[in-house]
């Protein structure tokens, strides 16, 4: 039998065998989630609904993609007293990493939530998934639960409904959030701009939904300005003005409209611009490992993936460097 671990209303196993999944059955589990589809078969018990989400070993895809379609609802049903079986194929890396992300949205801090899957031989294994439970747990200490969930809803509304697109979407959030706590003691922006950067970050292409690539960027910001979540979440004009120059060719700087909105505002459209550079963090084991920043240098870490987008970066970092005055340099990483 599958090793068989139960945190908070949430059964966290390897791949299920015969027996294991008999055990679900007569132990109130009534969802299964696959994280290892294609290395893990079987027929999921009559009675029990059955979610897939496609992770390679080692690695991870969008945190938001992970809680949206499977943990939200592995927490709502653990509210009815339900169980929510997951695994991986091992169950350790990929579920252990969701595992952790659940007792985060269970209301554990997040060292908390990572020492207890660590206690019962989980938790992540590679540094994707470091870097997805680190955002996770960033944005669900920023928006909730209920507003993560309600900003991942409406992007899926708009068409945001490929997972790779999500993932790309993930990544320029997560970086434009990392850009933004490097800069803090440079700018000592609010928390708002938090909140700003990561919606726009998250919704910056839903334009290409709807029509040609080339103008994506000026349907996404009519498209953002009108959304529940940002009205509800975020300053819309804020939102839309940093969806709207997160494209290069658009004169950022010379926006008066956006000049208006504040400095802050300026910063959140500069990183976003910034992180759309960065297209996937989840690809393989790890490409991006974060921003620091040394001294007047705003240093991107990451593997020779990122090294060779490392270009693309410095023409995206323009607005945000004539802004800040920072330097921006890049660091190899490698990881064993």
């Amino acid at each position: 039998m599958a090793k068989w671990r139960i945190v908070d209303g949430l059964v966290w196993t390897s791949c299920p065998d015969p027996a294991t999944l008999e055990r679900a059955v007569e132990e109130g589990v009534t969802l299964i989630v696959n994280l290892a589809v294609g290395q893990c078969s079987y027929a999921p018990p009559s009675g029990v609904d059955y979610v897939e989400i496609e992770i390679p070993d080692f690695s991870f895809t969008a945190h938001e993609y992970v809680y949206g379609e499977a943990l939200a609802e592995a927490l709502a049903r653990a509210a009815r007293g339900e169980r929510t079986l997951i695994h991986c194929l091992g169950g350790v890396g990929r579920s252990g990493t969701a595992a952790a992300m659940y007792l985060v949205a269970r209301g554990l801090e997040p060292s908390e939530a990572l020492a207890r899957v660590e206690s019962l031989g989980g938790g992540p294994q590679a540094p994707v998934q470091e870097l997805a439970f680190r955002w996770f747990s960033r944005v669900h200490g920023l928006l909730g639960g209920e507003g993560l969930l309600s900003v991942y809803r409406d992007a899926r509304a708009a068409g945001l409904s490929d997972q790779l697109h999500v993932e790309h979407a993930s990544t320029v959030a997560g970086v434009a959030l990392d850009i933004l706590e490097a800069l803090a003691p440079v700018t000592r922006h609010g928390r708002q701009a938090y909140v700003d950067a990561y919606l726009a970050g998250f919704l910056h292409d839903l334009g290409k939904e709807t029509g040609p690539s080339i103008d994506h960027h000026v349907r996404g910001a009519e498209i953002v300005y009108s959304m529940e979540s940002v009205r509800r979440l975020g300053s819309p004009p804020v939102v839309s003005k940093a969806v709207l120059h997160h494209r290069r060719s658009t004169d950022m700087l010379g926006d008066r409209e956006l000049e208006a909105l504040g400095p802050e505002a300026r910063l959140v459209a500069a990183a976003v611009r910034a992180a759309d550079a960065v297209k996937n963090a989840y690809v393989g084991e790890g490409t991006y490992y974060g921003v620091e920043l040394r001294g007047g240098r705003l240093v991107f870490k990451g593997s020779l993936w990122l090294e060779i987008a490392f270009r693309d970066i410095v023409e995206k970092t323009r607005a945000l460097v004539e802004l800040t005055g920072v330097e921006v340099g890049f660091e190899k990483v490698h990881w064993y």
